[in-house]
């Protein structure tokens, strides 16, 4: 059934690949556009000859700088993710520029910042009585530091899509309580697990093949934005088709 699901997400990306580029296309511009400018501003106010220190005015405008990059992408992201679960729920078609006005893009990204903070707090005894283990058990190589990232993301993962399936009901104006979802998912708990891990999987590949491009950095700028958006629509699908079949009672795919 997990893979049923991750299977079916990236059917409804790719078979409506028009409504999906209406969705994101603008707002990725907007992303885009911003993080070249404000990548530019960085290493223009990064002097090389400087004996090559980092002053705290360098370490400030970086961290400025990657502060509204956050922000712009949390707001970015609750645009596109209203608009296609509005899309895929409602079957409201998004214009060429995607709606803002009466849209719940405020209240959506809230309750994702407050489900993100859920989870940092849920990783930290994890971090805390793990880490301390595989130091002192094994050396930190390459492959150890793979499984510790794919571990720690599954159960992000496992914890968000438990948590962030209200956040479909939020883009159509269903008001839910912050941890309603934990209770709504339990039926598909083992299910879900799966999910998390094919995604993982598939994460992990996109991310090698992102990399492998790294060298070339026009090209391998264009590569991470194409996978940054197939990341962010397949998942913005899975929770709506969780969504669809616990809130609304619709069929899951076979």
């Amino acid at each position: 059934m997990a893979w049923q699901l991750v299977r079916h997400a990236f059917t409804i990306v790719f078979g409506n690949l028009e409504q999906a580029i209406r969705a994101s296309a603008v707002p990725f511009l907007i992303m885009v556009v911003i993080t070249v400018v404000l990548g530019f501003g960085a290493s223009a106010s990064f002097d090389p000859m400087d004996d090559d220190i980092l002053t705290a005015g360098d370490v400030g405008a970086g961290a400025l700088t990657g502060l509204a990059m956050s922000i712009a992408s949390l707001l970015l992201f609750g645009w596109v993710a209203v608009t296609w679960h509005r899309f895929i729920l409602k079957e409201e078609y998004p214009g060429i520029i995607p709606a803002i006005s009466g849209r719940p893009i405020a209240s959506y990204i809230g309750k994702s910042i407050l489900i993100g903070l859920l989870i940092i707090l849920a990783l930290i005894p994890i971090m805390l009585i793990v880490l301390p283990v595989l130091t002192s058990l094994l050396s930190f190589n390459v492959v150890v530091v793979t499984i510790w990232s794919f571990v720690l993301g599954l159960v992000a993962s496992y914890l968000w899509l438990r948590l962030a399936i209200i956040l479909p009901g939020v883009a159509v104006g269903e008001s839910m309580n912050l941890m309603a979802g934990w209770g709504i998912t339990k039926p598909l708990n083992g299910t879900i697990l799966g999910v998390a891990a094919i995604i993982g999987v598939i994460n992990g590949i996109m991310t090698l093949i992102a990399m492998s491009f790294a060298d070339v950095p026009v090209l391998g700028f264009l590569v991470n934005v194409a996978v940054q958006w197939l990341t962010v629509m397949v998942g913005v699908s899975i929770l709506t088709t969780l969504y669809g079949h616990l809130v609304e009672g619709r069929d899951l795919p076979t």
